[in-house]
């Protein structure tokens, strides 16, 4: 069981750096304060998954090969990774609901990262002159543990408060991570239980892998969009030219600028007061027309062009 738990962490992780990557290269052309974010809070989450679930779990397999001093190196990750991980919850999550940086803010997310810290430390009883380390199941634990569900918690209500003062794509974002929480809060009370008895976990892999997925696909779409808003006129009249030739109509113009924007077919059909079935009909005459048969084939079709 272990090892099949260890071949899962390493795909949800390998997941989890393409979405970094291609995160990174989208910041890098976006320069968007919200992705800057979430790669400051994504960057932790990956370090805390890999140390805590892949090489600590690598490590009790086997723990009588591995030197003390090397476990006590990833110790030290994972105690920082983990107080880090929390304080970049608390940063991003109050970035997304709009709350503007004060020092009481900032103050208050160093002060649960450090008291997390502190917690966890506590927790390790390191014999030096054994070279042993055991993990006390004391206080400091349980607290840190606690700090974790807490700032999920309050992350998650603060999504809730702040909900209408938020436009609405990031409205969007708030309201599906919100739902992973609520899904996920219990399974971490679950994880707790595993990682004690049977030395895997289940929850915060499926966690790590949702944001992972959730976000790539956000931002690939919004760097789309991004790509249409930032053409200059003359590029613009260059593509409106190439869909007059393949004999895409006005309406059909319209529906693809707005494709390429991200634009799902329900909003389509609010933003330009037509049923949802008249625009899966223009839809269906578009694939025709560019011979494409998907929404991403649409927008990748008329880039090159």
């Amino acid at each position: 069981m272990i090892h099949i738990a260890i071949f899962g962490y390493l795909f949800v992780i390998l997941t989890g750096l393409v979405c970094l990557t291609i995160a990174l290269i989208l910041f890098l052309k976006m320069r968007d304060r919200l992705l800057f974010h979430f790669l400051l809070y994504f960057s932790a989450f990956t370090i805390f998954v890999f140390f805590y679930l892949l090489v600590l779990t690598y490590i009790n397999v086997n723990f009588e090969q591995v030197d003390f001093y090397f476990m006590i190196v990833i110790l030290a990750i994972i105690i920082l990774s983990y107080s880090f991980l929390i304080y970049s919850i608390l940063h991003f999550g109050h970035f997304l609901v709009n709350i503007k940086p004060s020092l009481k803010r900032k103050s208050f997310e160093l002060f649960i990262s450090i008291a997390s810290f502190v917690c966890i430390i506590t927790s390790f009883n390191i014999d030096w002159t054994h070279n042993q380390i055991h993990q006390l199941f004391n206080f400091g634990l349980i607290l840190s543990y606690a700090l974790l569900l807490f700032t999920l918690i309050y992350i998650f209500l603060l999504k809730l408060y702040y909900k209408k003062n938020v436009d609405p794509e990031r409205k969007k974002i708030l309201i599906r991570t919100s739902v992973m929480n609520i899904i996920c809060i219990p399974g971490f009370l679950l994880d707790f239980y595993l990682l004690n008895t049977y030395k895997f976990a289940l929850f915060i892999p499926f966690f790590y892998f949702a944001y992972s997925f959730f976000f790539l696909q956000y931002y690939i779409k919004n760097y789309y969009a991004d790509l249409l808003t930032n053409k200059t006129r003359e590029d613009i009249q260059e593509l409106t030219d190439f869909l007059n030739h393949t004999g895409v109509s006005e309406r059909e113009k319209e529906i693809i600028f707005l494709i390429m924007k991200g634009y799902s077919n329900q909003k389509i059909s609010d933003e330009l007061f037509i049923s949802l079935s008249t625009v899966k009909t223009h839809i269906r005459n578009i694939f025709q027309k560019l011979n494409v048969e998907s929404r991403f084939e649409i927008i990748s079709r008329t880039k090159k062009s």
